[in-house]
């Protein structure tokens, strides 16, 4: 009973605030520990069940090796919980619980300073595995959002996030050995703005730049949600269309041709706009490649250009 009687007068103490707590040990002479009250809450009562359980095994004579067995169980348990809650015990803390609930027990004191310095080192490590646990968890997180954005980056125009012309030249390698595998189609429309090297001489850099990315806007809008828009020179863009025909390739080159045409008119600019598809109707036996495939969408792009500009060149290979 008098241990029940001294684990509830503690946990009582453990509740008034600081200053009470100095009062009230100065009066009865009992060394209490102040300050960071979340810990002297959980450290009291698993160390007051620990007392009990002691007192338990002593007054039932249990054989040692059991009662050590059991003890080492509930100190397991407990430094587990303390270790999940994120509460360690200190030193000072165990020392304060052993003045508290030892009593007048010799061999009960002595094994509570032993179970509750255990407790101690016990909880505040596994506390310290936890917080470890979670940094390099959060580190990694960050890495591979940084590695993420970096890969993007190198990718990615800066300008106009289409992608780069060496983002292009591998993405169009990998759809033409699918549509090669598959039997799709596959087909690039290729856009040049006619005039700008004139124009650029007497725009400053600013606006200059903000033509193209309106340019890769406009392209960005007009694509279907399957075609990839990339960047392959100053003002030089390239469309591919995964699964498209010849027939089809042009009518999408059509419309993008007209929208990208109102844009350009703004600044009294055209557009050349070349198309390339695989297979040809009059080469259907050819073999497909994807620098090959560019150089046709580029060559009836020149040949817009020699006709005036201001227009749309199916390739006829």
């Amino acid at each position: 009973m008098a241990v029940f009687a001294r684990s509830e007068w503690s946990m009582k103490q453990a509740a008034s605030d600081d200053e009470a707590l100095e009062a009230e040990a100065s009066e009865a002479e009992v060394p209490v520990v102040v300050g960071r009250r979340r810990s002297r809450y959980f450290m009291l009562l698993p160390s007051s069940a620990v007392v009990m359980a002691g007192h338990v095994l002593l007054r039932l004579e249990v054989n040692g090796v059991t009662a050590l067995l059991l003890l080492a169980v509930a100190v397991s348990f407990v430094g587990w919980t303390i270790g999940r809650l994120g509460v360690g015990l200190t030193v000072s803390e165990a020392l304060a619980v052993w003045s508290l609930q030892g009593g007048g027990e010799p061999r009960a004191s002595l094994a509570l300073l032993s179970v509750a310095l255990l407790l101690s080192g016990v909880g505040e490590l596994t506390a310290s595995l936890r917080s470890s646990r979670d940094l390099r968890r959060q580190q990694q997180r960050e890495f591979e959002a940084k590695s993420s954005s970096t890969a993007a980056m190198i990718r990615h125009d800066l300008l106009t996030g289409a992608l780069n012309a060496e983002a292009l030249r591998e993405r169009l390698s990998e759809e033409a050995l699918r549509a090669t595998r598959y039997g799709h189609s596959l087909s690039l429309v290729y856009l040049d703005l006619d005039g700008f090297d004139s124009l650029s001489k007497t725009l400053d850099e600013r606006m200059t730049r903000a033509l193209i990315a309106a340019l890769a806007e406009t392209l960005e809008e007009e694509s279907r949600i399957t075609d990839i828009v990339g960047r392959v020179g100053t003002d030089e863009f390239v469309v591919i269309l995964a699964e498209t025909g010849h027939g089809d390739a042009a009518l999408v080159a059509e419309r993008i041709h007209r929208s990208v045409m109102e844009l350009a008119r703004e600044h009294s600019l055209g557009v050349s706009c070349g198309v390339a598809s695989w297979p040809h109707p009059s080469h259907p036996d050819a073999s497909l490649t994807g620098e090959g495939l560019l150089e046709a969408a580029e060559a009836a792009m020149l040949t817009a250009k020699r006709r005036g500009g201001a227009r749309v060149v199916v390739s006829a290979v």
